[in-house]
């Protein structure tokens, strides 16, 4: 099990938005997830609050490790691009987004099988990845469920894109 804190400041209604999110998440079962087993949110005083997650322990690094390694055989990032479209899709279909899906988001398993790890909270509590918007989104501004799919979407292409033409500038900087 891995254990993640994270302290931030947040009005009382985004909070309860976080909770949901993370209730949501507490449920949802799939191997292509680091699954959310239990969180915790306190008070620390009149403005901030502390995040506990417990989740899944992927204790093979990330994706964006392996990359920096160099460049992955062709059949597996075509598994590991089906596995994660799979378990993004399953978050999709159970009302959640990703929110800041990027190559040092999708941890890996003691079976190198990709998981994506901190969905729908991680963004919303600035606990999301510096570099998620190395190659922001068009639709970055908008916070409708739908259009954070939409990013979704896209950040899974570049993470595809990085896994098929990866280099060393690949992974930092946007083509754009």
């Amino acid at each position: 099990m891995a254990v993640k804190r994270v302290t931030f400041q947040k009005s009382r209604e985004d909070i309860m938005e976080i909770e949901e999110i993370l209730e949501t998440s507490r449920k949802l079962r799939h191997p292509g997830l680091v699954n959310v087993l239990a969180y915790r949110i306190d008070r620390l005083g009149a403005t901030k609050s502390e995040l506990i997650v417990c989740c899944d322990l992927a204790d093979r690094g990330t994706l964006y490790d392996m990359l920096l390694l160099g460049t992955l055989h062709i059949s597996k990032a075509r598994q590991f691009a089906i596995e994660m479209l799979e378990a993004l899709d399953y978050l999709h279909s159970n009302g959640l987004a990703h929110g800041s899906l990027n190559a040092r988001n999708v941890a890996l398993s003691s079976i190198a099988s990709p998981r994506l790890a901190e969905f729908g909270y991680a963004s919303r509590v600035g606990a999301a990845d510096e570099h998620s918007v190395s190659w922001p989104t068009p639709e970055i501004d908008q916070r409708s469920a739908a259009m954070q799919r939409k990013a979704d979407i896209w950040q899974f292409g570049v993470i595809v894109a990085q896994m098929f033409l990866v280099s060393a500038t690949s992974l930092q900087r946007s083509p754009i």
